[in-house]
């Protein structure tokens, strides 16, 4: 089983980094996120991008997107007040429910 790279941020936001064994990336980003971890940067331990001033690059590749949060679509303008032509008839329901509520004190 191939071991993994690791660069995560735990639940205090510090980061951390460590290698952990699984079959493939997206099952080490799995077992991370079970354990509690965020991770921000995962790659096959042997194959990480050369050490540049004490840093280690991480490949574009390995970097994890963020979830996509699907949000509803919204009409873009508040209408309060439509001018539309009322019914008689509701007109008439509405006159005599409110006449009935102002008699009932």
């Amino acid at each position: 089983m191939p071991r993994f790279q690791y660069v995560a941020l735990d639940a205090r936001g510090q980061e951390s980094t460590g290698s952990v064994e699984a079959n493939s990336a997206n099952e080490a980003i799995g077992h991370l996120r079970q354990a509690g971890y965020f991770p921000t940067g995962v790659y096959e331990q042997g194959k990480a991008p050369a050490a540049r001033d004490g840093k280690v690059k991480r490949p574009r590749t390995a970097r994890i997107p963020a979830p996509v949060v699907a949000t509803p679509k919204r009409k873009t303008g508040i209408t309060l007040f439509q001018r539309q032509k009322v019914k008689s008839k509701v007109l008439m329901i509405f006159t005599r429910q409110l006449a009935t509520l102002i008699d009932s004190g």
